[in-house]
Protein backbone atom coordinates (compact mmCIF):
# COMPACT_ATOMS: atom_id res chain seq x y z
CA UNK A 1 0.00 0.00 0.00
CA UNK A 2 1.48 3.10 -1.16
CA UNK A 3 0.25 6.99 0.75
CA UNK A 4 1.12 10.09 -1.19
CA UNK A 5 2.49 12.50 0.91
CA UNK A 6 3.03 16.62 0.15
CA UNK A 7 6.08 18.12 1.58
CA UNK A 8 6.13 21.66 2.29
CA UNK A 9 9.63 23.44 3.59
CA UNK A 10 9.36 25.80 6.42
CA UNK A 11 11.31 28.97 6.13
CA UNK A 12 11.35 31.76 8.62
CA UNK A 13 13.49 34.95 7.05
CA UNK A 14 15.60 33.23 5.52
CA UNK A 15 16.60 30.40 7.82
CA UNK A 16 15.42 26.88 7.93
CA UNK A 17 12.86 25.71 9.81
CA UNK A 18 11.69 22.33 8.56
CA UNK A 19 9.61 20.24 6.65
CA UNK A 20 5.88 19.36 7.28
CA UNK A 21 4.79 16.35 5.71
CA UNK A 22 0.85 15.75 5.36
CA UNK A 23 -0.77 12.27 3.91
CA UNK A 24 -3.96 12.11 2.05
CA UNK A 25 -5.19 10.00 5.19
CA UNK A 26 -5.02 13.49 7.17
CA UNK A 27 -1.74 12.81 9.18
CA UNK A 28 0.49 15.53 9.22
CA UNK A 29 3.93 15.23 10.72
CA UNK A 30 6.21 18.37 11.64
CA UNK A 31 9.87 18.23 11.71
CA UNK A 32 12.27 20.53 12.90
CA UNK A 33 15.62 20.50 10.91
CA UNK A 34 18.63 20.36 13.58
CA UNK A 35 20.90 23.54 12.24
CA UNK A 36 17.12 25.18 13.55
CA UNK A 37 16.83 23.34 17.07
CA UNK A 38 20.51 24.40 17.90
CA UNK A 39 20.86 27.77 17.03
CA UNK A 40 20.02 29.41 20.39
CA UNK A 41 19.63 32.81 18.47
CA UNK A 42 16.89 31.82 15.89
CA UNK A 43 14.05 33.60 15.49
CA UNK A 44 10.27 32.74 17.42
CA UNK A 45 8.60 30.51 15.20
CA UNK A 46 4.56 29.32 16.36
CA UNK A 47 1.49 28.02 14.76
CA UNK A 48 -2.28 28.85 15.53
CA UNK A 49 -5.46 27.63 13.47
CA UNK A 50 -6.49 30.30 11.70
CA UNK A 51 -10.49 28.96 11.07
CA UNK A 52 -12.43 31.03 12.94
CA UNK A 53 -14.27 29.84 15.76
CA UNK A 54 -17.99 30.01 16.75
CA UNK A 55 -19.00 32.07 19.30
CA UNK A 56 -20.76 29.89 22.63
CA UNK A 57 -21.53 32.84 24.83
CA UNK A 58 -22.03 36.30 24.04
Amino acid sequence: MTTEISVLKLTLHGHLVGYLAGAKNGRNILHFAESFQSNIARPTFSLRNIRTSKTIFS
